[in-house]
């Protein structure tokens, strides 16, 4: 049976030659690659939807910045890692959120979600009031939704580069600024124009 044949379920709704290229993006994004691909985000987008509750940690921010995709653990103390034991950690209850479980196809990161950006956080789980529920100092909860809108397709000219050195601010959403690597080396602004179009990607 062939690698493709044998492939993990949630990756079954991709055709052969997007399985190809997903394999290939994802593998770039585990060996360190900090640039974030809208390629890899759109692959992600067409994953089934998973309701599960996963954890992030950061050492630098008290939000999740706006991205194309995120990294998520189902382990407190792996997320910890990344919180510095200091600020932030990030329980999210992710609500029928297309995302990829790494473990599926690395075992040493069997506990890792990698989950599409563009959505929205919330405070409560009626999803009424934007923003994370402080728990205590340090440690957030929220829920996590996207849009129709959210899982288009982006083709190169709905995203524009902006100067890392200046970054703007925005409302979360499918056109905000977008955070692209680790540590915001680069960000992506999503062009109003995304929400009319249903392009494909190529």
């Amino acid at each position: 049976m062939s690698r493709f044949e044998n492939r993990p379920i949630s990756l079954r709704s991709l055709t052969k030659s997007q399985y190809n290229k997903f394999i290939t993006l994802i593998g770039d994004w585990v060996d360190g690659d900090l640039k974030r691909k809208p390629q890899l985000r759109n692959l992600l987008a067409k994953l089934p939807g998973i309701t599960k509750t996963v954890y992030r940690g950061q050492y630098d921010n008290t939000k999740i910045n706006p991205t194309l995709y995120f990294s998520t653990s189902t382990s407190v103390e792996d997320a910890e890692l990344f919180s510095k034991t200091s600020c932030c950690m990030f329980k999210i209850h992710l609500i029928n959120v297309p995302a990829f479980y790494i473990g599926d196809l690395f075992s040493d990161l069997e506990k890792e979600y990698l989950v599409l950006g563009g959505g929205t956080f919330w405070k409560n789980k009626e999803c009424t009031e934007n923003g994370y529920k402080k728990i205590k100092e340090g440690l957030f909860e929220c829920w996590y939704k996207v849009s129709s809108e959210s899982i288009l397709e982006l083709s190169p000219s709905d995203i524009e580069v902006q100067d890392p050195t200046k970054p703007q601010r925005c409302t979360p959403g499918i056109n905000c600024i977008i955070s692209g690597g680790r540590g915001n080396v680069c960000t992506f602004k999503m062009r109003k124009s995304v929400k009319k179009t249903k392009k494909r990607y190529t």
